[in-house]
């Protein structure tokens, strides 16, 4: 009986995603460790100009929806806000605003669907 009991419970748990799971898989990523094209490093950070990029290949382990969550400031240069894009792999992202400066730090999202696990940039 306990067989059986231990084995519903490896079931159930691949079949629904516990609270527990969902910050099981989160990887925290500083813009220090990214490769880019941008300016300097700031505390950890990374500091883009113009048309700056940075990026990093990460290994996703499974299919799935994935969540990329961004902290980031502007310094605007003109009249209109600065911009950012996240993307993961070929698919890119909305680009969005990002009109808060360096005393307010804020988080920017965008959802993606990986079709197989692997390495994405």
């Amino acid at each position: 009986m306990e067989k059986y009991l231990s084995a519903a419970q490896k079931v159930s748990r691949a079949a629904i995603v516990a609270p527990e799971d969902r910050n099981a898989n989160r990887a925290m990523i500083k813009g220090a460790s990214m490769q880019g094209n941008g300016g300097e490093f700031d505390g950890g950070a990374r500091q883009l100009s113009g048309e700056g990029a940075a990026t990093i290949e990460q290994e996703f382990f499974a299919a799935g929806d994935y969540t990329i969550e961004v902290r980031a400031w502007g310094q605007q240069a003109g009249p209109e806000p600065c911009r950012m894009r996240i993307s993961l792999g070929n698919q890119a992202g909305l680009v969005m605003a990002v009109p808060n400066g360096k005393a307010d730090i804020k988080a920017y999202t965008a959802t993606f669907t990986i079709e197989k696990a692997g390495k994405q940039t």
